[in-house]
Formats: C-alpha cells, structure tokens, sequence
C-alpha cells in the first residue's frame, strides 16, 4: 500500500513499508547511527518491527491511530483454561467451538439445528456473548495488558474478540516483549497522523515526535486485484474491486446487498450491534510518481493534481472463488481471502476451481429456499444459465460479500473473506460443491463435534475420493469432462 502520509516525499530519514522492512533490516538494525525509530501501525506485522528494533536497543515511538482499528488481539501460543493449559491455534478448528460463531455457510457442516438455537434464540445468543467476552478476558487477562503498567495497557484491543478475524494473532517472540513498553525503550502514541515535517511526525492536535532516525509503516497493502481487466464495464460482473461499475451493476449490487443485509440480521440480530467499519473501508489511494500518497480528502484538494483517492468496490466472487457470471467459466481467483487454515482451504479451493473449470461441480439444490432479488439487469445474464440461475449465483455472492461486513468490521470483511472460526464450515461447502463428504472425524455426530481440531491428515487424500466419484481416470489431464452438471 502506498504510504499515506502527508508530507512522505520531503521526510529526510528511512521511510518504508513494512514490506521493504525484510530486506532493510539487517542496514537498520546494525546501524549506530539509527537510534530512534518510528512504527506505525497495531496489527501483527508491527509488533515484530517493534520487537525487532527494540530488542537491539533502539528508542521506538509506536504509533497506532486513534481512529483506526487499534491494535490486534495478541495471545500467548498456549492458554490456561481451567486446570488445562490449552494450545490455542488448532481450537479454531474445532467443529464444535466453529458452531459458537454465526456464519451465513454454517448450515453446510451439518448441524444447522445446533446453530438455530445459538444464534436465533436469546438465551443461546446469551451464551454465544459470554463464550466470545470470556475467551477475550483471558486474552487480555493471560498477556497482563492490564497489570504491567499504563504504557502497556494502551495495546488493550478496542473491542471485543468476537468481531475480530485473522487479527487473533500469537506472540511468538522469544521473550516478553512488554517489557521493552515497562522499560522505556517503547513509548505507544495512540493518535492519528496529520503529517510529516522534516525528521518528526506530527499528530492532529498539534503534538509531534522527537527527531526521529527511519519510520517503518505497517498500514496494510492494496487489496485490489493488480490486473487491470478489459473492458471496464465487466467489472462488476467478474467481481473483481473497481470505481469503473456501469450505474445498472451498481444499482443491481445495491439491491443484491440490501436483502443479503436483510437476511444476515435476521438471521443473525447480534450482529447488527458490531461496531462501525471506517469511513476509508473502500479506499485506496493511488500513488504519484514518488509513490507516496496524502493522508486525507481534504489534502487532495490542497495539492491538486497530484493524488487520487477512490472508493473501490469489495472483492464479489462466487464461494470467493469465481466470478458471478463469466459464460466462459475460464477464470477464477484464489487466495483473494484471509484466514488461520490457509494451507488446509488452500487444496480445497484448487480442486473446487479445477472443477468449476471443467465443468464438473454439483447443482446446489440444497440452497434453492435463498430469497432471490426480483430481477437481475439483462446484461448480467450468462447465455448458458436460467435467469434463476444466475439470480441465484448473483445473490449468493452478495451474501458471501456482505457477511464479512458484519461479522468481522474489526478485520478486512468489508473488502475481502476474512475469517477465523468460519473456516471449517467454508471447507464443508466446497467438499458439498464437489460432492464429498464432510464430517471427516468419528462414526457419529458426538464424535464429529468431539474429536479434536481438523488437521491437515484429515482431508488426506481428496483429488484421489474426488476423482474416484468421477470415475474418469483422465479427468485431471483435461482431455474428457464427466460426470456432473455445472453451477
């Protein structure tokens, strides 16, 4: 992401992304002369600039925004439940805790009746708020935010863990890096940037850093696709992030989204409580000549000419995968997601894509009760699907899109799928997509929901169950099609 600060091209020490950290590291911490070093930003990726600097004995000003999403939520890798110390990362992937989240896909792991009563009942939404506010008092209680003193407590999150994705991250550093806040050695500055003036950093309001030696920004990246696609005015039906949708693909998504919201509250009203996403979710700030882009709206209009800030649409693909309509089926994007299981989705999604491909994916009956929008505008329409059809695969993408908007505004939901305890049940709705079995663990439910987290030796050996249920021994070379009818 272009570095967007006012002021960047003129600031006369070290300035990078983090990104460039990885190859300036070595020059900046060996450096005697790079005393004092600037970090800004609060999710993983600054707390290992921070540890880094100042493990070497350098002074480091960390800065987080004030009006930003704060800092993430940071846990040791192993966590004291009871009499239990408990390995926290695999519990993300176990079923029976993923039923604790409300997921617009849930109902593909098989014990929607399970999730009904959790997340459309009071009393289990009840149980649902305690479960979530408790596992981020033990976060917040097992890391000592609130015991080591004022500096440290200002790394406390701003909100609870439930609304939160992949910012759950673990503090794998070899010592307690809290130490270097109740030392001195790091000072938090939880404001927001106004600019950049010479060597020092100025807040709004008026306060501004010390001189300082390098500034290290740890503010995200582009999240658009990086491939400019032509025609523009395709943009909107290949759902890939664009300021180029024709005024139909805008109002059709509109009104896509208006009745995925409504579905989504209904049948999920605690999410309607989540806090509110920034006003910048959509933005990305495209970068002059120096690669630097200002900080704000009202900077575009001083300096004329020089930047463009544009709101850019979220990523819509189908399953998060495909486009919402692309008669050719020759395209597909993967990895345009976040989550904590990527190695296991990420074999899953490559078969699901081959199969999309080829034309070998399984109708989805079992999801024909979704409320479908009245109409779609006749230029969406694929000449080789129904208007129902195509209804159908516009609509679930809106809801794909717009679940993250409100489950996860503490993450990237709003742009892409961002997501945590949502990834078992988005492995089961591929596996039904190529029609494969989902519970993978004991002979019964009771077995499925208590036998520990899924690794990666329980989806062993899949391309060979999916090509066996095709029966085509060449149907990975491509050379014939079988078997099943096409989304």
């Amino acid at each position: 992401m272009p570095i967007s600060l006012l002021g960047a091209s003129t600031f006369s020490p070290p300035l990078m992304n983090f990104h460039d950290f990885r190859r300036n590291a070595t020059s900046l911490l060996d450096d005697p002369k790079i005393k004092h070093v600037a970090v800004y930003g609060g999710a993983k990726s600054a707390y290992d600039t921070v540890y880094a600097f100042a493990s070497r004995a350098k002074k480091v000003t960390w800065i987080i925004r004030a009006s930003g999403h704060g800092p993430v939520y940071m846990a040791p890798s192993h966590i004291q439940m009871g009499p239990l110390k408990v390995w926290l990362e695999p519990l993300v992937s176990m079923r029976l805790l993923t039923l604790f989240s409300p997921c617009i896909w849930g109902e593909s792991d098989g014990f929607g009746w399970i999730r009904q009563w959790l997340h459309g009942t009071r009393v289990g939404r009840f149980i649902v708020k305690q479960s979530w506010k408790k596992m981020g008092g033990i976060i917040v209680t097992q890391t000592g935010l609130r015991s080591k003193g004022p500096e440290v407590e200002k790394l406390v999150p701003k909100e609870e863990a439930f609304w939160y994705a992949t910012g759950l991250s673990t503090l794998n550093y070899g010592e307690d890096i809290h130490r270097y806040l109740k030392d001195g050695t790091v000072r938090v500055v939880r404001g927001d940037v106004e600019r950049l003036d010479g060597k020092k950093v100025v807040f709004v309001g008026g306060d501004e850093t010390e001189e300082l030696d390098a500034l290290v920004c740890s503010t995200g990246w582009r999240w658009d696709s990086g491939i400019e696609f032509l025609p523009k005015n395709k943009h909107g039906e290949l759902g890939i992030p664009s300021v180029d949708y024709t005024e139909s693909q805008t109002e059709m998504w509109a009104e896509l989204e208006k009745t995925a919201d409504e579905e989504i509250l209904e049948r999920f009203p605690m999410l309607a409580d989540g806090p509110g996403i920034g006003k910048d979710d959509g933005m990305i700030l495209k970068p002059n000549n120096n690669g630097v882009a200002p900080a704000d709206n009202e900077k575009l209009i001083a300096e004329p000419g020089k930047q463009k800030k544009e709101e850019y649409t979220p990523w819509r693909l189908f399953r998060g995968i495909a486009p919402p309509a692309n008669p050719r089926r020759d395209l597909v994007f993967l990895g345009m997601m976040m989550s904590m299981q990527t190695v296991l989705r990420s074999e899953m999604a490559a078969l699901w894509a081959y199969a999309y491909l080829n034309g070998c994916l399984g109708p989805q009956a079992q999801l024909s009760n979704r409320p479908r929008p009245s109409s779609v505008p006749s230029e969406k329409e694929d000449p080789g699907k129904s208007s129902e059809s195509q209804s159908w695969l516009f609509f679930e993408t809106a809801l794909f899109s717009r679940f993250g908007r409100w489950r996860y505004p503490m993450g990237y939901g709003s742009r892409f799928p961002d997501f945590v305890f949502d990834a078992v049940p988005y492995s089961d709705m591929l596996l039904q997509d190529l029609g494969l079995r989902t519970w993978r663990k004991g002979r019964n439910w009771f077995g499925e929901l208590c036998s520990g987290p899924y690794l990666a030796g329980d989806y062993k050996g899949l391309i060979e169950e999916w090509r066996g249920l095709n029966r085509k021994p060449n149907i990975m070379t491509g050379e014939q099609k079988t078997g099943r009818q096409s989304l």
